[in-house]
C-alpha cells in the first residue's frame, strides 16, 4: 500500500484492537511512521472522550455559553427599549426649536441613558446642517445630560461626541473660543474613557482642522485634518475619511494656495462621485469650484457651483446652499454681470440671518452694496448698509469690526461710498480672527 492510510481507516484502528485491522493496513503502519502518528494522536483523543470529566466541562462550557448568550440578548432587549422610550420622548420635539425648547429635555429622566444621549447626538448632527442654532441646543441637551451619568459605561465617549458637536455648530456661528472650549472638553471627556477609540479621536482631529482654517491657522488645519484622515482610514470609515481630505482643501483654499486646492479637490471629487453620499459629493463638487475660481477658471468654476447647487436643493441643507450661491452670486460680479449680481446677492443676507450666521449675514450685505454701485443703483445703498449691524460674533473682534464699520458709516454720511471702500472694508473684516487682528487703516 503506497498511499497514506484514510482518517476514517484510522480512526477504526483508534477504536478497536489493532488486531482487528485488516493484513494491508497492519502492514502499512509498520513502514509509515506519518500514519502510525496520526494514529496515536487518535488514540489519545478517543481515550479523553471516554474521560467524564471531559464531557462534564463541556456542560459547564455549554451552561456558561448559554447564561453569557441570555445576558447579551437581555442586555440588547434594554438598550433597544431605553433607544426606543428615549425616541418616542424626542420625535415629537425636533420638529421645531421653540418645541424642543419648551420641553426643557435635561430634566426628563426618559432621556436620562445613553440612548438618550445617542439619541440627541445624532438629531444635533442632522441640524446642524440646516439650523446651526437648533444643532447646538440639541447638543448642548446631550453634554448636559451625559455631564450627569459619567458613572455609567461609555459616558465619557458620549460626552466627548456631544461637546464635538457643540463646537461644529458653534463654529458655523463664528463662536469660534466657545468652539475651542467645547473641543477642549472632547478631548479631555474621550482620554477619561475607557474604551475610547481612534475613530472617535478622528471626529475631534477634523473639527479642529475646520476650526483652524476659519481661524487662519492653515499649517495647523492641514495637520489635524491629515491626522483625521488617517484615522479614519484606519478605521474603514471611507465618507468621513473624504470628508477630512475636503477639510484639507477648504484650508488650502483659505490659504490662497489655489493650485494645491484644485489637484487635491479634482482627486476628492472622482472618489466622492463613487460614494452615496450627496452631500460629500455637493462638497467636493463647491470646493472644486472655488479652486477654479480662485485660479481665475470662471467657467469651470460656475460648472462645478451649478452641480454644488443642484445637490443642495435636493437635500435641504440651507448652509451649504446659502454660501454656494454666495459664491455664484461673486463670480457674477466679477464677471461684469451687475444685474444678475445684485439679484443673487439680495437674496443671500436674509438666509444667513435666518441661521442666526449675522457675520456671514453682514459680509453679504456689503458685497450686495458694492453690486449696487457698480450696476448704477446708488439709491439703494444706504438701506442695504443701514442693514449691516455687524454683531461680529468672534470673541475679542467687536472693536476691530466696530472701527471698520464706523469709517464705512463716516464714508455713507459723506457720501463718499465707492464699490472700492467696499471691498476694502469687507476685505477687512473677512480675514478678521481671534488670532489675527490687524488694525483697521483707512483708506487714503
Amino acid at each position: 500500500m503506497t498511499r497514506h492510510l484514510h482518517e476514517h481507516e484510522l480512526l477504526a484502528c483508534a477504536e478497536s484492537d489493532l488486531s482487528a485491522a485488516s493484513e494491508d493496513i497492519r502492514a502499512h503502519l509498520a513502514v509509515c511512521e506519518a500514519c502510525r502518528a496520526l494514529l496515536e494522536k487518535l488514540r489519545a483523543i478517543d481515550d479523553e472522550l471516554r474521560s467524564k470529566d471531559v464531557w462534564i466541562l463541556c456542560e459547564d462550557l455549554r451552561a456558561m455559553t448559554i447564561k453569557s448568550l441570555a445576558s447579551l440578548l437581555r442586555t440588547a432587549a434594554e438598550v433597544d427599549a431605553a433607544r426606543e422610550r428615549a425616541a418616542t420622548v424626542l420625535r415629537p420635539l425636533l420638529t421645531s426649536p421653540s418645541a424642543f425648547d419648551q420641553a426643557h429635555v435635561t430634566r426628563d429622566a426618559r432621556l436620562h441613558s445613553g440612548a438618550g444621549v445617542q439619541l440627541l447626538c445624532d438629531a444635533a448632527e442632522q441640524q446642524r446642517e440646516r439650523l446651526p442654532v437648533f444643532g447646538l441646543d440639541l447638543a448642548t441637551a446631550a453634554s448636559t445630560i451625559a455631564s450627569k451619568l459619567l458613572g455609567q459605561r461609555s459616558m465619557y465617549s458620549l460626552l466627548g461626541r456631544a461637546e464635538t458637536e457643540r463646537a461644529i455648530a458653534l463654529i458655523a456661528m463664528g463662536r469660534l473660543s466657545a468652539a475651542d472650549d467645547a473641543l477642549q472638553r472632547a478631548e479631555v471627556a474621550l482620554d477619561k474613557s475607557e474604551d475610547v477609540t481612534d475613530w472617535e479621536y478622528a471626529r475631534v482631529h477634523l473639527t479642529r482642522a475646520i476650526l483652524s482654517t476659519t481661524a487662519e491657522r492653515y499649517a495647523e488645519a492641514i495637520a489635524q485634518a491629515t491626522a483625521a484622515a488617517e484615522g479614519f482610514l484606519a478605521a474603514g470609515d471611507v465618507d468621513r475619511y473624504l470628508r477630512a481630505r475636503v477639510a484639507q482643501v477648504s484650508a488650502l483654499l483659505a490659504r490662497r494656495d489655489y493650485t494645491s486646492a484644485a489637484a487635491l479637490a479634482e482627486e476628492v471629487l472622482t472618489a466622492a462621485k463613487k460614494s452615496n453620499n450627496k452631500l460629500l459629493l455637493g462638497r467636493a463638487y463647491n470646493n472644486a469650484g472655488l479652486s477654479h475660481d480662485g485660479l481665475g477658471l470662471l467657467d469651470s468654476a460656475m460648472a462645478f457651483y451649478s452641480e454644488a447647487a443642484a445637490l443642495w436643493d435636493e437635500l435641504d441643507v440651507p448652509v451649504e446652499s446659502s454660501r454656494t450661491d454666495w459664491s455664484i452670486a461673486s463670480l457674477l460680479l466679477r464677471e461684469g454681470m451687475f444685474v444678475e449680481a445684485v439679484e443673487q446677492l439680495a437674496l443671500i443676507p436674509p438666509q444667513f440671518e435666518a441661521l442666526g450666521m449675522a457675520n456671514d449675514a453682514a459680509l453679504a450685505r456689503l458685497e450686495l452694496a458694492e453690486a449696487l454701485l457698480l450696476a448704477e443703483r446708488p439709491g439703494e445703498v444706504a438701506s442695504v448698509l443701514d442693514g449691516v449691524t455687524m454683531h461680529f460674533t468672534h470673541e475679542g473682534l467687536t472693536h476691530s469690526a466696530n472701527l471698520a464699520v464706523a469709517y464705512l458709516r463716516e464714508a455713507m454720511a459723506n457720501d463718499s461710498v465707492s464699490p472700492h471702500l467696499l471691498r476694502y472694508v469687507r476685505s477687512y473684516l473677512e480675514q478678521l480672527s481671534p488670532t489675527k487682528q490687524t488694525p483697521f487703516v483707512p483708506l487714503r
